[in-house]
């Protein structure tokens, strides 16, 4: 059953980071293959190109370069598609302290992608919400 709470959400959100790399590319949309929809986590159509959230090993074998690492993160809570402030809290707290998140949501789950070089803190401050439900600069939940 989906949790709509935010205090709920915050106590449930049970963070797992991956223990693989990620990267983020943006391909246009002409060069697009099935290979690449099979590899990838995640995919966004946009103006630009088509963004695919690949592993970092997947990338490899489809031959597309990334400088950049992520590291994914899942809240295991099982949020409702309509509640309010979950992605909000999870960006302020670690905004506050400069880490910066690219953010989806499944069905059933928010993920979250990291600088895999932060990912272990972000991790830390996401337990920490996740056990004071306190968001940083706002009154207690």
């Amino acid at each position: 059953m989906s949790v709509s709470a935010l205090h709920e959400m915050l106590t449930q959100m049970s963070p797992h980071l991956e223990k693989e790399p990620y990267v983020m590319l943006s391909l246009p949309a002409e060069t697009v293959t099935e290979e690449h929809y099979r590899l990838a986590l995640a995919t966004m159509k946009e103006q630009e190109g088509i963004t695919l959230v690949l592993k970092e090993r997947d990338a490899k074998k489809i031959k597309q370069a990334s400088c950049e690492l992520f590291r994914l993160i899942t809240l295991e809570v099982n949020s409702d598609l309509m509640a309010v402030g979950l992605t909000a809290a999870f960006a302020q707290t670690l905004a506050a302290v400069d880490i910066p998140c690219n953010v989806f949501a499944g069905y059933f789950h928010d993920h979250i992608l990291v600088p895999d070089a932060l990912a272990e803190s972000a991790m830390a401050q996401l337990q920490q919400l996740s056990k004071t439900e306190q968001v940083p600069g706002q009154h207690e939940i």
